[in-house]
């Protein structure tokens, strides 16, 4: 996978952004996010760039989102553009991703959830789990 067709600004600093295909004990693919990782993370136009690129190479296999909160911060929940923009992102991928599962959830989460909840397709909240262990082996 070259970055830089994907993601030039996270091509130039890994840490720009947070969105990845990480090694698991499952054949789904699985991505990976922690907006508390991303140094760029009120970059919206690169953020769903990066996304929209990584999704791309998937095509139309199933695939599973976790997204951890570890570090997610109030300057996080006031991206409410770059949230809403993800969340479209992810209910018009809802014919391919299998389920969603939430790291680490804290009050700022909930701030968030509660902002994207009107934008987020009703197929995609059925597949949200708030969970502090995933039920696969992951390799990071």
């Amino acid at each position: 996978m070259n970055m830089k067709n994907i993601c030039p600004k996270c091509h130039i600093n890994p840490k720009a952004h947070s969105f990845r295909l990480i090694e698991t004990s499952l054949n789904t693919p699985v991505y990976y996010t922690c907006p508390g990782d991303a140094e760029d993370y009120s970059d919206s136009d690169g953020i769903l760039t990066h996304y929209e690129n990584m999704l791309k190479l998937n095509g139309d296999k199933e695939w599973i989102w976790v997204f951890n909160c570890d570090r997610l911060e109030i300057k996080h929940s006031l991206e409410f553009n770059t949230a809403k923009r993800v969340a479209a992102l992810i209910s018009h991928e809802y014919n391919s991703i299998k389920q969603i599962y939430i790291l680490n959830s804290n009050f700022v989460l909930n701030i968030i959830l509660n902002l994207v909840w009107p934008f987020l397709d009703d197929n995609i909240k059925d597949l949200i789990i708030t969970t502090d262990e995933l039920p696969f082996r992951v390799s990071f």
